[in-house]
């Protein structure tokens, strides 16, 4: 590289990691969010335990009453992952619009460096034509659907298993609070896949918007590379 590469390189790679390290942080406004969904559910399967007898640290409810919790519960569950996806959903898609203008701005900043440029806004079209760029057919807003209801459907059958017997009331809670870690985990993984496409992609735009003729990549030869 000459000298003029090696500073694009230098600053370019900084910039990045700055970008991805701000806007990674955003998964805990969706982790407080998550909180109050467990809590939410937590508290629901506290009043079934004080409401019904228990015999053996099983519940002892009838099949009535079974049929009535366990819609209760289902349509309790499809409210607060509703609520999650469409919150989660307008955090997101902040936080990648802000990524991909930041990440277009940094590479505008770099290249006027070097020569005479001005700065142009970059339009709304092109932020949403980066941040919803398809993985595999999907959309980061269709994956987070996907995700929540997965895990809402876990969630239905640990509350089934309780109603019925299978889970004692001292493990419901558990499993319950299991389930909402992977629930955090699936959120925290795709907010930060999505934060690197909308990187990459942003870079793509930018270089196809200035008619850049050739790329230079760097890249960490690991066993994922």
């Amino acid at each position: 590289m000459n000298n003029y590469q090696q500073l694009f390189h230098d600053i370019k790679l900084a910039l990045t990691n700055e970008i991805y390290e701000k806007y990674s942080k955003q998964i805990d406004e969706v982790a407080k969010i998550q909180k109050k969904s467990k809590q939410t559910i937590l508290d629901e399967i506290a009043m079934i335990i004080l409401e019904y007898n228990v015999t053996n640290e099983v519940m002892d409810i009838s099949i009535q009453d079974k049929a009535k919790l366990k819609k209760q519960m289902n349509e309790l569950i499809n409210d607060v992952f509703k609520g999650e996806y469409e919150s989660e959903k307008d955090i997101i898609t902040n936080t990648l619009n802000n990524v991909a203008k930041d990440s277009y701005y940094s590479s505008s900043y770099i290249y006027g460096l070097g020569v005479s440029y001005e700065l142009k806004p970059v339009k709304q079209n092109i932020l949403n034509k980066i941040i919803n760029k398809k993985i595999d057919g999907k959309t980061y807003s269709s994956r987070i659907w996907k995700n929540k209801n997965q895990v809402a459907k876990m969630l239905k059958k640990e509350v089934n298993d309780f109603l019925n017997g299978k889970t004692d009331i001292n493990s419901i809670s558990k499993n319950i609070k299991y389930r909402f870690d992977v629930n955090y985990n699936i959120s925290d993984r795709l907010v930060r896949t999505e934060i690197a496409k909308v990187q990459c992609e942003a870079n793509e735009v930018w270089a196809k918007e200035h008619n850049i003729k050739k790329q230079l990549f760097c890249a960490t030869l690991d066993r994922r590379t």
